[in-house]
This record gives C-alpha cells, structure tokens and sequence, in this order.
C-alpha cells in the first residue's frame, strides 16, 4: 500500500517542481500557442506569467535606462565602470507578446504600457516600435508617429514601411527640411539645426539635410559635429 502512495506523491512533487521550473521561454510559447488559437484570455495569462518572472529586475533595468538618458557618456561611464547596458530580447518579447494580447482585448492602455517596456528592453524589436506608434501618438504628434514607423521600418518591419507611405511621412521630412532652410538663410543656426534634425529622424535617407545640417554645425563653430 505504501509503495502506490508513495508514487503518486512523487508524481505531485516532480509536477510541482516542473511548474516551478518554468522559464520566460516556456511561459511565451504557451502562450503563442493559444494565441494562435485566438484564446487571448488564455495567452495573456501565460505572458502576464513570462513578465512576472523578471518584472522587478524589468523595472530597474528601464529605471537606470532612463536615467541613462540623461547623462552624459563620461557620467554613464563613471557610474557603471563603462558597462554598456545589454538588450533583454527574451524578456521583450514577453511584453511584447502581452501587448498583443491587451490590445486584441482592447485594452489599449496596458498595451501600450506593454510596447514601452519592450521596445526599452531590446530596441532593435522593430514590431513594438510599430505597435507603439500606432497606438500611442495622437494625429498631432504625427513626427514622432511617423519616427517611430520609421524605426520599425528599418529594423525589417514590412507593416510599418507601408503605414510610413500611408502617413506621408517623407512629406513630414520635408517640411521640416524646408523651415530648417529659411532659419538656416537668416543665420537663426540652433533652430534651423532642430528642423533639420527632425527631418533625419523621420527621413534618414535625405543626404542634402545632412549636408544642411553640417551648415548648421559650422555656423556654431561645432567643427567635430559638422
């Protein structure tokens, strides 16, 4: 009698420590799984799982990130003994994957949390760069909107390429590449050096705003730069 008994609570204990065990890894397959089978309640509860499992070292990881952002590289390297912060791909793809999924259950808010978090976590995932530009930037904010599909673009995104025709952006680049030339005719450097930044940002296939900008540079006395 003993013996069955015994099997059976070693069955429960190896079940246990297998669930236990579970990595992001597992956590995002199961969920593409049901994913792909439109059970989105079901994925977002696997995903909501695979984020769990590194959320706090997540959220220092995109804390220092930020604060990164505002150093200098002299200030960065002072503070992490010149260590350049590695991309987390596998913890990006989790939220990523939940953004997906709060999206399909239109809540949009968690979503767009979801795109944030990924696209700080690895920023060559070019997909969130999409799905944050579709969802984050009003109609007014068409330049960052039109950045972001950019990004997604060139990191091989095919939908954002053609949502980046569809919006027009090029026209975007040119406007600004235009006000940058009439501040650049009247010597205003600082401000045409601005509209021309964001004509690269939005369009980095544009040379001659390179070589305006360069201009820019120069009338500031900025030779590294030009």
């Amino acid at each position: 009698m003993m013996r069955p008994l015994l099997y059976t609570f070693l069955l429960i204990a190896g079940c246990a420590s297998f669930s236990h065990a579970q990595s992001v890894t597992d956590f995002t397959m199961l969920g593409d799984q049901k994913m792909k089978a439109k059970d989105y309640n079901g994925a977002l509860a696997e995903y909501t799982s695979a984020v769990k499992l590194n959320e706090t070292a997540a959220g220092e990881y995109l804390a220092k990130k930020e604060k990164y952002s505002k150093m200098t590289t002299y200030e960065i390297a002072l503070a992490d003994n010149g260590r350049v912060q590695e991309p987390k791909p596998d913890w990006a793809r989790a939220y990523y994957s939940k953004g997906l999924c709060e999206k399909e259950l239109k809540n949009n808010t968690e979503a767009l949390k979801d795109f944030e978090a990924a696209v700080g976590l690895n920023p060559q995932l070019g997909e969130a760069f999409y799905e944050r530009a579709m969802l984050k930037y009003s109609a007014e904010d068409k330049d960052s909107k039109c950045m972001d599909l950019r990004m997604a673009a060139d990191l091989g995104c095919a939908k954002a390429r053609i949502a980046y025709e569809d919006n027009f952006c090029w026209n975007n680049s040119l406007n600004h590449y235009k006000e940058g030339i009439t501040k650049l005719n009247i010597k205003s450097y600082e401000a045409a050096l601005t509209e021309f930044d964001l004509a690269i940002r939005i369009n980095p296939d544009s040379s001659t705003a390179y070589v305006k900008r360069g201009q820019c540079y120069l009338g500031l006395q900025k030779f590294d730069e030009a």
